[in-house]
């Protein structure tokens, strides 16, 4: 395992689309201050990291993701009211605002083209990199280079057996919510237990035929976090105490 001290806690991993590009989401509850970084993936195995510039976003922001080196974004004038007030893009390598287009809500993203909502019955396609309208559909298709984990919330019908088998590989008896990724041989778990009275979050590895493969502390006590973990260019991209950013191979 290797890990990246980033200073800030980091609320959520965002892999870029089509370059080797990791973005992250910074947050400082105490400060209510908030930011957005890069890094380029030099190698392979993650071995060289550079980190672009830090770029400071309003607290009141859904990060949406990093697309060809831009960050997308939404922006809530009225934190009271649960609608974005407008779509943003920042280029990561410069932290340029590129454009800022107002009552816009993003859709998904195709390739270099954003599809949007404009208002209640009316959609449009704007360019990724100028927001500009195009005029016709582009003929591209959504980009997937990154794993998610399924999350399964407490109440669940998947969350007993998972618990069970969790329980069975480790000796410890989780609780609450689970993060839940199959990756080619192996099965992934984010889960939380109790131990010494204290709230805990581990990552598991196994593999199908029930070895486990990594076993790793994530954090002791209530956390920000958005994201558990990720696979991504057959890393195992994972947040530790917060403040480290951590991956591992499991290709």
């Amino acid at each position: 395992m290797t890990s990246l001290n980033v200073e800030h806690s980091i609320y959520k991993i965002l892999p870029d689309s089509s370059q080797p590009m990791l973005g992250i989401e910074l947050r400082d509850a105490d400060r209510k201050t908030a930011f957005v970084q890069a890094l380029q993936v030099q190698n392979e195995d993650f071995s060289n990291l550079v980190a672009l510039i830090r770029i400071e976003i309003p607290w009141w922001t859904n990060v949406l993701g990093c697309f060809q080196g831009i960050f997308i974004l939404h922006t809530f004038g009225e934190p009271s009211v649960p609608k974005p007030t407008h779509l943003e893009a920042f280029n990561a390598l410069t932290g340029q605002k590129l454009w800022s287009s107002p009552e816009t809500v993003w859709l998904e993203t195709l390739g270099s083209t954003l599809r949007v909502k404009i208002s209640a019955e009316e959609e449009r396609f704007l360019d990724l990199r100028t927001g500009q309208p195009v005029p016709i559909i582009p003929n591209e298709i959504r980009e997937e280079t990154a794993r998610f984990p399924v999350h399964y919330a407490e109440g669940s019908s998947h969350l007993f057996p998972l618990q069970k088998l969790i329980r069975h590989l480790t000796g410890q008896q989780p609780i609450g919510a689970c993060d839940y990724l199959e990756f080619q041989d192996s099965i992934i778990f984010s889960y939380y237990f109790y131990e010494s009275e204290k709230l805990k979050n581990d990552l598991l590895v196994v593999s199908k035929a029930g070895n486990v493969l990594f076993h790793e502390s994530l954090q002791t006590g209530e956390g920000l976090g958005h994201t558990t973990f990720i696979v991504w260019r057959n890393q195992l991209v994972f947040i530790k105490d917060q403040v480290y950013l951590c991956w591992h191979a499991v290709s």
